[in-house]
This record gives C-alpha cells, sequence and structure tokens, in this order.
C-alpha cells in the first residue's frame, strides 16, 4: 500500500501536468481569444514574480542575514500583497488580516523549502501557484479582476 502511495504522490504532478490542466483549458478556455495582456500577465505572474519574490525577500535576506532575515523578509512580502492591491489606506488595513493567514502561511511553507536549501523548489511552487491564479482570473470574469495599473 506504501509503495502505491508514493507512486501515486511521485506520477501526481504529471498527472496534472497532462490531464487535468490541459482539460480544464480546453472546457473553460477558448485559448484563442487569449488577449496579449493575458500572456503578458502570465509571463509576469507565473516567471517574473516568483523569481523576483523568492530571492528579493526570502533568498537575499536569509543570506546576508540568516533567519532574522528571512522573518523580516517574510514579513515585508506578506505585507506587500494586499498593499500592491489597495485603492486606499483602509482597503489596505482590512486586507491585512488575510494577508497574514495566506501569505503567512505560503511564507512558512516557501521558508522551510529555502532552510532547506531547496530554493528551486520554492521556486517551482511559487511558479505553479501564480500559474493556477492567472488560470483562476482567465477563466473567471475578466471585469472582477482589475490590476492596479490598469
Amino acid at each position: 500500500m506504501d509503495e502505491i502511495i508514493m507512486k501515486f504522490v511521485e506520477y501526481l504532478p504529471l498527472y496534472v501536468l497532462f490531464c487535468v490542466i490541459p482539460g480544464i483549458i480546453a472546457v473553460k478556455l477558448r485559448l484563442l481569444s487569449l488577449t496579449r495582456r493575458d500572456l503578458v500577465d502570465l509571463v509576469i505572474l507565473s516567471i517574473y514574480a516568483p523569481i523576483f519574490e523568492e530571492f528579493a525577500f526570502r533568498g537575499i535576506p536569509l543570506f546576508l542575514f540568516g533567519i532574522p532575515g528571512l522573518i523580516v523578509g517574510n514579513l515585508f512580502w506578506i505585507i506587500m500583497h494586499p498593499f500592491a492591491r489597495s485603492w486606499s489606506f483602509r482597503e489596505f488595513v482590512s486586507g491585512l488580516p488575510g494577508a497574514f493567514l495566506f501569505y503567512g502561511s505560503a511564507s512558512i511553507f516557501y521558508s522551510i523549502l529555502w532552510i532547506n536549501s531547496d530554493w528551486m523548489l520554492a521556486l517551482l511552487f511559487h511558479a505553479f501557484h501564480n500559474f493556477a491564479v492567472w488560470l483562476g482570473r482567465v477563466m473567471a470574469c475578466r471585469e472582477e479582476f482589475k490590476y492596479v495599473h490598469d
């Protein structure tokens, strides 16, 4: 039984990559209707942001200052997310509890990877998560997901 579970976990990423994601795309998206903005957002969210955020808020602080630097970097990363999406100070403050819950727990996960020298996995998980966010935005009504710079 343990062997089956291990094999399941081993092949799960391939299943998601080759079965789940294409199925979602085929059913929910008309790929030809993607705009240039959608593709730019895909590159920014799934490639640039994970690389920049992981190194700027975790990798470099950990390398330069150890665990205290990692903690401070994570706090900046947590606060940055609701700030980047806020139109007002009130909106920013109201977004902090959710940010500390979600981004705080994500920070713990990514920090564990960095501490264990698995920084490449942190980049990959972060990129996969951001890809899922992008896919959700594209599949949802686009008017509900306005960007701050739009």
